[in-house]
């Protein structure tokens, strides 16, 4: 994804923010775009460090993931 679509040589869409960066699935070599990281203030999960992530292609669908997890799962594209 190149052109006025996207956010300099990064390949990130032009809608990602500063704090965006492209990640790679593992399993299904899908790019996607971790929006930010964050805090889990669910009482259960008070203090979490967690992932908000979209697919590139759909940023419509967004997802919260454990940091830990995102990172075991997903790599720096």
């Amino acid at each position: 994804m190149t052109g006025p679509q996207s956010k300099g040589g990064q390949g990130l869409p032009a809608w990602a923010g500063e704090e965006a960066a492209l990640y790679r699935n593992k399993k299904n070599g899908k790019l996607y775009v971790m929006l930010a990281r964050a805090v889990d203030c669910t009482n259960e999960r008070d203090g979490l460090p967690v992932v908000v992530y979209c697919p590139r292609d759909d940023p419509a669908f967004v997802s919260v993931r454990k940091e830990r997890e995102f990172l075991a799962k997903f790599d720096p594209a």
